[in-house]
């Protein structure tokens, strides 16, 4: 049997700095304007939702742009999800057979970082 996997981040936090990455290269933001959301994304959004609604509404409307109100559901989602690593996990499915899936132009994934993980687990 041979499993297929849509692969998504190998680490979840790297997903989400790659992603703001490539809005502020599409958006050709300022210098000044991709640090202001560089340290936005890095900011603590609080334990509670309403907590993170309140650092939302605190963003300027410039740096808002790249960020999307998430709804409550979104927001606990990505909370469970947002200290996951794969790195020590992924070597333990090196006897699965698997075929990975990955897009050629995916902005939401760092597809080189993926392929480059992928061949160092097959080189193990």
């Amino acid at each position: 049997m041979m499993y297929t996997f849509k692969c998504k981040a190998v680490v979840w936090r790297e997903q989400g700095a790659y992603l703001t990455e490539r809005q502020l290269v599409k958006a050709g933001a300022s210098p000044e304007l991709a640090a202001r959301v560089r340290t936005a994304e890095q900011e603590d959004r609080g334990d509670t939702y309403r907590n993170y609604l309140d650092w939302y509404a605190s963003l300027a409307d410039d740096v808002a742009e790249f960020f999307s109100e998430a709804s409550e559901d979104r927001w606990n989602f990505a909370k469970r999800n947002n200290d996951l690593d794969a790195r020590e996990t992924l070597p333990a499915m090196l006897n699965t057979p698997a075929l990975l899936l990955l897009g050629g132009q995916d902005d939401n994934v760092d597809v080189d970082d993926i392929e480059r993980f992928a061949a160092r687990l097959h080189d193990c």
